[in-house]
């Protein structure tokens, strides 16, 4: 069974959403230094490299990742379509309809969804969050009507960054249960098809999102 690792790699130069939400990673004693432990800190902000988030991360009085099965995030038959955004980066309903009327299973529920758009092989360090791939908001309205457990992306963000409308916060608003999974790495060369997803976070307790290594796997 061939797995394929879809998340993004985690260091301290990496990208971050905005200032203050930096990581640190450093070692506190290191045996290629003569120590006789290697031992390392971690100083990371939660949305950092691939997280998975819940509701919580836009409302009040939601349950925390950690109070969640594991069942909420293995073993998960997903649906991954690739597609392909507009030429302004936007990923419109019409293609989306379009790529499941082709990959879509009939009677099979759409229940964990994968979109994939190619940005992480073509994005470049300086435009990897200003020019990210983004919804319509038709389509995200649609998303907000499906009885969705993951909705996983490979873009940073899926708002118009040129004129908002907080697209998570809907999402969130009509499905409560989902879970959020981005950004992902997905490679070049993989098929829309179904696969195993396997995307447990961090166990930190009490928090709407954590970092976590997401799988992709097909028999």
């Amino acid at each position: 069974m061939p797995s394929y690792d879809i998340s993004l790699p985690i260091s301290d130069s990496m990208w971050r959403y905005q200032p203050g939400w930096e990581n640190t990673i450093y070692a506190l004693s290191d045996t290629n230094q003569g120590d006789t432990d290697s031992v390392y800190r971690f100083n990371l902000c939660s949305h950092t490299g691939t997280y998975i988030e819940s509701a919580g991360h836009k409302l009040a009085n939601q349950s925390s990742l950690n109070e969640l099965p594991i069942s909420a995030f293995v073993q998960l038959d997903t649906l991954l379509l690739q597609v392909t955004p507009a030429a302004d980066g936007c990923i419109t309903l019409k293609e989306f309809e379009t790529a499941l009327s082709i990959h879509a299973e009939s009677g099979t529920a759409l229940t964990n969804l994968i979109l994939g758009t190619h940005w992480g092989c073509q994005h470049t360090e300086e435009n990897y969050l200003t020019q990210a791939p983004w919804f319509q908001i038709e389509l995200t309205q649609h998303l907000a009507s499906l009885p969705l457990h993951i909705l996983g992306v490979d873009t940073p963000v899926i708002d118009n960054q040129q004129h908002p409308y907080d697209p998570v916060r809907q999402l969130f608003k009509a499905n409560q249960g989902l879970l959020l999974l981005a950004p992902l790495n997905l490679p070049r060369d993989l098929p829309s098809g179904r696969y195993q997803l396997d995307c447990a976070p961090l166990k930190i307790i009490d928090v709407s999102a954590a970092p976590c290594r997401p799988v992709l796997s097909k028999d």
